[in-house]
């Protein structure tokens, strides 16, 4: 039996062993209008916020994080989108599989499969964002969030 990973942050994640799930992470400071988008998607506490809704909200993060008129955009130079891209394949076969990725600008999507015997998924990519930050701002010579 596969036992979903739980977890909450900005909203409740089950992340059931054998399915595909589409990600996004991006760079720190790539949506300085996040406070504004929360503040406009806030429900009433009263009433439940709706697939839909939610639907439009991160459609908006996106949006944004696809122009790439404000903040970082560290990821377009190359041996920084290199050292991303490596670690997104060195996870490849252990912590997910990887179907499919896209480095933008100041983010990154993926497509990846959590095999049955996947560490948590939260654990592997707090891994690798940790690891590629480090090198990037190693590379970038800098410090600080990344």
């Amino acid at each position: 039996m596969n036992v979903p990973e739980y977890y909450e942050r900005n909203l409740p994640h089950r992340l059931a062993l054998g399915s595909t799930l589409f990600l996004t992470f991006r760079l720190a400071g790539s949506l300085p209008l996040i406070a504004r988008l929360k503040a406009e998607a806030a429900a009433p506490p009263d009433i439940p916020a709706d697939y839909a809704a939610q639907r439009r909200y991160f459609g908006r993060f996106d949006a944004f994080l696809d122009q790439a008129t404000t903040g970082p955009t560290w990821l377009r130079v190359p041996a920084i989108a290199a050292l991303v891209a490596e670690a997104l394949h060195h996870r490849h076969g252990t912590g997910y599989e990887l179907v499919a990725y896209c480095i933008m600008p100041n983010h990154v999507h993926a497509v990846v499969a959590l095999p049955d015997d996947a560490p948590p998924l939260l654990r592997t990519l707090q891994s690798l964002k940790a690891n590629t930050a480090i090198l990037a701002n190693r590379h970038l010579q800098r410090t600080g969030p990344f």
